[in-house]
C-alpha cells in the first residue's frame, strides 16, 4: 500500500532554521512498533557545490519501506540512528545546482523529514500538478510499476485472463485499470468485501477474490475456470503459489513484491511452492533489463520451470522477471 503523506511545512520559506526528522532508531526483529522510530529536530541543513536544498511537500510511505530495512535491495540497506528513507516530492528553496531554481519541484529520496540537501544528479524535475499527489502516485513509480510490469513483462493481450494480488493497493489499482484499458478480463485479489466491491465497482474489475473469506484455491479456480494468462504478483507467499496452480501455457507472472514477507523477522527461506506445475514445458528466464529490444536482452534457456487516470510517462519497471512456458519467475 502506498500512502502520500503531505508534509505540514510552508512552501518557499527559507527563515526556519530547524528540521523535524524521523530517524529509524532501531531495526525490527519482528513485526514494526512505533519505538523503532523517534522524532527529532536538526539544523536546516547547508549546500555544497552541485546540491539542491528541498522542503518537502509529500512524501510515500510504502510496503517496500519495510522491506528495506531486512536488508540490500534496489538500494542500500536501513541503518539504525538514520533519517528513515522516503521518496518523495519537494519544492526547491534554495540551489548551487544550474539544473534547479527556487520555487522549481522535484522527486527524489527525501525522506521523513522537513528538509533535504540532495544532489542534484540524484533529482527528477516535476511539473505542476493538481492534486500535487498525483507525482508520487499514478505518475510515480506506483503507476510507472504498473504500466511497464503489465505491458513488457507481463505483456498482457486483449482477451486474456489477468489477476493482480494486492488489487487495491498502490500498484495493483493501477494496473487493473490498464488492464481493463487493454482489454483484458481482470480478477483481482484483496482482504476483505469492502476492498473487493470497490475493486469491481469503482475501478471495473470483472471479478474480485477475498482471499480472508476461504480456501485461496477454492476460489481463484471458480473466479478463473480457464485458467490465468498474466498474474501480477505484489505479495509472494500462499497466493504466488496458488496462483502458479492455475497458470495457462506460455502465461506470464510480473513479480513485483512480496508483502506476505516484509514485516517479518526475516524473509521466507525456501522458494515459491507449486513449481512443479511449471515442468511440463522448458523455461526461458530473464532479468529485469531483458525484455526483448530492451537495453540488455540476457535471456537464456532453463529446463527448470490514484484512481482514474491512465495517462503514464516513460520510465523504467521496478518488476523483476524470470520467463517459463508456463509461467515467470
Amino acid at each position: 500500500m502506498n500512502t502520500s503523506v503531505r508534509c505540514a511545512c510552508g512552501a518557499g520559506d527559507l527563515s526556519a532554521t530547524t528540521n523535524q526528522q524521523f530517524h529509524l532508531v532501531r531495526i525490527p526483529d519482528g513485526p514494526l512498533t512505533r519505538d523503532c522510530f523517534k522524532l527529532a529536530v536538526a539544523a536546516v541543513p547547508g549546500l555544497k557545490d552541485g546540491e539542491v536544498l528541498l522542503k518537502t511537500r509529500f512524501m510515500s510511505v510504502d510496503a517496500a519501506n519495510r522491506a528495506w530495512m531486512q536488508g540490500a535491495t534496489y538500494r542500500d540497506a536501513l541503518g539504525a540512528g538514520t533519517v528513515m528513507a522516503a521518496r518523495g516530492v519537494g519544492e526547491v528553496v534554495d540551489s548551487r545546482h544550474p539544473g534547479f531554481t527556487v520555487g522549481d519541484l522535484a522527486f527524489g529520496d527525501c525522506g521523513w523529514q522537513e528538509y533535504a540537501a540532495l544532489p542534484g544528479t540524484s533529482l527528477m524535475k516535476q511539473p505542476q500538478v493538481t492534486p500535487l499527489s498525483h507525482l508520487l502516485s499514478v505518475y510515480g513509480v506506483s503507476g510507472l510499476t504498473a504500466y511497464f510490469g503489465l505491458t513488457e513483462v507481463g505483456q498482457a493481450k486483449a482477451g486474456e485472463t489477468v489477476v493482480i494480488s494486492a488489487a487495491a493497493g498502490a500498484v495493483g489499482t493501477f494496473a487493473g485499470q490498464i488492464a481493463k484499458i487493454l482489454g483484458c478480463r481482470v480478477v483481482g485479489i484483496a482482504g476483505g468485501d469492502e476492498k473487493c466491491r470497490w475493486l469491481t465497482d469503482e475501478l471495473g474489475y470483472d471479478a474480485a477474490v477475498n482471499y480472508k473469506a476461504g480456501p485461496i484455491g477454492d476460489s481463484l479456480k471458480a473466479a478463473c475456470p480457464d485458467g490465468i494468462d498474466v498474474y501480477f504478483d505484489n505479495v509472494g507467499g500462499e497466493i504466488l503459489e496458488t496462483a502458479l496452480s492455475r497458470m495457462k501455457m506460455h502465461g506470464r507472472v510480473a513479480c513485483c513484491g512480496v508483502v506476505s514477507t516484509y514485516d517479518t523477522a526475516a524473509q521466507q527461506t525456501h522458494g515459491p511452492r507449486g513449481v512443479p506445475f511449471l515442468s511440463s514445458a522448458g523455461a526461458t528466464r530473464r532479468s529485469p533489463n531483458s525484455v526483448p529490444g530492451s537495453r540488455l536482452d540476457d535471456s537464456r534457456s532453463s529446463k527448470t520451470s490514484s484512481r482514474g487516470s491512465t495517462t503514464f510517462p516513460t520510465h523504467s519497471s521496478a518488476c523483476c522477471t524470470a520467463k517459463t512456458a508456463a509461467s515467470e519467475w
